[in-house]
């Protein structure tokens, strides 16, 4: 029986050789068996077919040995059956940059393949009985749209980009994919997933066979993006209100007119410059005595719920963001949902911005400036996912006050679990984030306990009297105290996956290990070292397994080094 041959192109990251095949081999094994590493493009002629067709057209050398990966692999051949779709192949690999096909020209092709070609993405070529497909992967594009995305300052223009985004030249520097968890606060818009490649070949990973994913550790969102992108089921388990109203905000793609949006802000800015100036105009606006009435109401509300003296000293700052908020929340603006979601999500990047509170004429501003951008990622966004023929879907991120996966786990549903152990410092007081926690309701609600009491033995494994005196001399020192929780969360984690493990099938843990110094001498501390050890002696009934353990690189800005351990539980 005839087959297809088909040849990934590894992407072409500099220095970053272990870390780009392994995550490359991670995403191909979920459809792929039959998976041969390629060295050299020219071990490509040891199959014959290929051979015959490579040395027939020079157009097809050309394009197989251009931009190749600085590497001493420059991808993997898989010979598969003709009727195994390849649509998954362009829509999900994040560390391959193109792919070539090679089938005979009586097989039929696939209904997508014929979709890229008439949308140009997808070249035709034909030589003897044969026909070669070569295509570049949407991850790549979509980094391609994430570089230029900045130069785009209007509709027309990201629409004339996309309808040529095949032409565009390759990202400057692809050495700087982001290997680090996104933060909750940060100020990249609608693309900051676009970087965070490793994260997505994990979903990848644990979404394989229709599982749905669940994301104890959203951060900012970056990954419900891209399954909510790539239509798949997935919930995020939020730690305080700010973050659940961010990853939901991200992960839902809004369709909203631009002149509804214009509107909005036009109402908005009418409403806060009455509100503002509410002394000189209500004896002559009946409505705006009522408006101001409910906004003290709320404001004392507020503050009552977030436990502060209800006469706080007000500020520009406090009150027009409390302002605002209260104009959404109320519905003064619009009744429309979605548009007041979009319009908060703008104020709170808004706030993220400095020297945009000073006064009511800088906020408006920057309010409509971060409205426009915010606008076109979305536009930019939406245009993509429709040029690849994607389906984006909702996804949820809910709060969650204790560690109890009865809310979230569906019975006879099929899991895969992503969490990070990020070492991560409590914000200061006068951050940014730390204000914006409090203004949203609850500063904190720990996913588990952020005690930095010594937890009970058994928490730490099988851990000698001699290494639980070690663990104990961190809490001397505030920075070393984010170890002992972690091992807590760790614990808390894998006592949860026992629980549920008929529907948790895969896990994915990322892990910050920190080298530190006492006495002089370097230590780092391995969490997966720390989880294996539970694993064997903690929950010996787990049957969870290490299907793989990968060490990233040492970060050096802040002394970090990330380690994912990735679990099979049977």
């Amino acid at each position: 029986m005839s087959r297809r041959h088909i040849f990934f192109k590894l992407s072409t990251d500099a220095g970053r050789f272990t870390e780009v095949t392994t995550f490359a081999e991670l995403e191909l094994v979920r459809y792929v068996d039959d998976l041969r590493p390629v060295g050299n493009v020219f071990e490509l002629l040891k199959t014959p077919d290929l051979a015959r067709l490579i040395d027939r057209d020079p157009e097809i050398q050309h394009l197989i040995t251009s931009a190749l990966p600085a590497v001493q692999h420059h991808g993997y051949l898989a010979t598969v059956s003709p009727e195994l779709s390849v649509e998954p192949f362009f829509r999900a690999l994040n560390f391959i940059d193109e792919i070539f096909i090679f089938q005979r020209s009586h097989l039929s092709r696939d209904v997508f393949i014929s979709t890229l070609i008439g949308k140009g993405l997808l070249q035709r070529y034909e030589v003897y009985n044969w026909h070669v497909f070569h295509g570049k992967c949407m991850p790549y594009y979509l980094r391609i749209l994430q570089a230029n995305r900045p130069f785009l300052r209007s509709i027309d223009a990201v629409d004339r980009f996309l309808k040529n985004i095949n032409r565009q030249p390759s990202p400057v520097d692809q050495s700087q994919t982001n290997w680090e968890p996104e933060p909750l606060l940060s100020d990249n818009g609608f693309f900051s997933f676009a970087s965070h490649r490793p994260q997505k070949a994990l979903v990848n990973w644990l979404t394989t066979g229709g599982k749905a994913l669940l994301d104890l550790s959203p951060g900012g969102g970056s990954t419900l993006q891209y399954a909510s992108m790539r239509g798949l089921s997935a919930t995020g388990i939020a730690e305080n209100p700010l973050q659940a109203f961010l990853c939901n905000s991200k992960s839902f793609y809004y369709d909203i007119p631009l002149h509804l949006i214009a509107e909005a802000i036009q109402k908005l800015s009418e409403r806060l410059l009455q509100l503002t100036d509410a002394r000189l105009t209500r004896q002559v606006d009946l409505f705006l005595v009522d408006l101001d009435k409910e906004f003290l109401r709320y404001r004392t509300k507020q503050l009552l719920a977030r436990k502060k003296p209800v006469h706080e000293r007000r500020s520009i700052d406090k009150d027009l963001f409390l302002m605002s908020r209260f104009l959404i929340d109320q519905n003064f603006i619009t009744h429309n949902r979605d548009l007041n979601q979009f319009l908060m999500f703008v104020l709170v990047k808004t706030v993220m911005r400095p020297n945009t509170m000073a006064n009511l004429h800088s906020f408006l501003s920057a309010f409509k400036a971060n409205a426009h951008e915010i606008y076109l990622d979305l536009f930019a966004l939406h245009r993509f996912t429709y040029l690849f023929g994607m389906k984006p879907e909702k996804t949820i991120t809910l709060l969650n006050e204790r560690f109890d996966l009865n809310e979230f786990i569906e019975p006879g549903r099929e899991y895969g679990v992503m969490v990070n152990l990020p070492l991560c410092k409590k914000p200061a007081a006068d951050t940014v984030q730390s204000w914006l926690q409090d203004q949203f309701g609850m500063t904190k609600i720990p996913v588990v306990s952020n005690d930095t009491k010594m937890p009970d033995e058994s928490a730490f494994g099988v851990y000698t009297r001699e290494k639980l005196d070690f663990l104990k001399s961190f809490l001397k020192y505030e920075d070393y105290r984010p170890y002992v929780v972690n091992c807590q969360k760790s614990y808390q984690l894998l006592s949860a996956i026992r629980s549920f493990r008929a529907n948790i099938r895969r896990v994915s843990i990322t892990a910050a290990n920190t080298v530190f110094h006492i006495d002089e001498k370097p230590h780092i501390f391995s969490y997966a070292r720390v989880i294996e050890e539970m694993l064997d002696h903690n929950f010996p009934r787990l049957k969870a397994t290490v299907y793989k353990k990968i060490s990233l690189p040492m970060i050096p800005r802040n002394n970090c080094q990330y380690e994912i351990l990735l679990l099979e539980v049977q």
